[in-house]
């Protein structure tokens, strides 16, 4: 669908990452011939990092050390969607937590995480609110729950102001 979608639309870039070998050569013989010059697939095994967040809470866990894909491009334009479907749960605890932390977004860009009913990504999206200053935009039933979040234009310095006051 998204290598499609990358037809119709040749200026938008598509980066989509998968961990799984397996996965990775599934999506890859099901992409079209030939694909989309502005559609990238990319195979990144998970790696550990270190989440510079500053929210420490019972809710959300400590969950400062992660594993994410190992991917960390030289330059990184700003993304303005941001589809968040992994890695999976049992990869670790929160693990779509870095997802906003390690993409940058442009303002009035948006973020949708899957698997919304679930109470860890409840979790997650309550840290992005207080952390990165994103808006919970809608609720989305579509054979899964989906959230939809938004950067605001003030996000960063909102979340600063916060932490000021308190």
């Amino acid at each position: 669908m998204l290598a499609n979608l990358a037809a119709q639309f040749p200026h938008v870039q598509i980066v989509s990452l998968e961990h799984d070998t397996h996965w990775f050569e599934d999506t890859k013989n099901q992409l079209p011939a030939p694909l989309p010059s502005n559609f990238h697939l990319h195979h990144t095994p998970l790696t550990h990092i270190q989440l510079q967040s500053p929210q420490r809470d019972a809710d959300a866990g400590d969950a400062h050390t992660q594993q994410w894909y190992d991917y960390f491009p030289r330059t990184q334009p700003l993304c303005e969607l941001l589809l968040v479907d992994g890695p999976p749960g049992s990869s670790s605890s929160f693990a779509r937590l870095p997802a906003p932390y390690m993409i940058p977004m442009a303002t009035g860009g948006c973020v949708v995480i899957d698997d919304y009913e679930r109470d860890e990504e409840q979790a997650i999206v309550r840290r992005w609110l207080a952390d990165l200053g994103l808006e919970l935009m809608d609720i989305v039933e579509f054979n899964t729950t989906l959230a939809v979040l938004r950067k605001p234009r003030w996000a960063g310095l909102e979340v600063k102001w916060r932490r000021l006051k308190n």
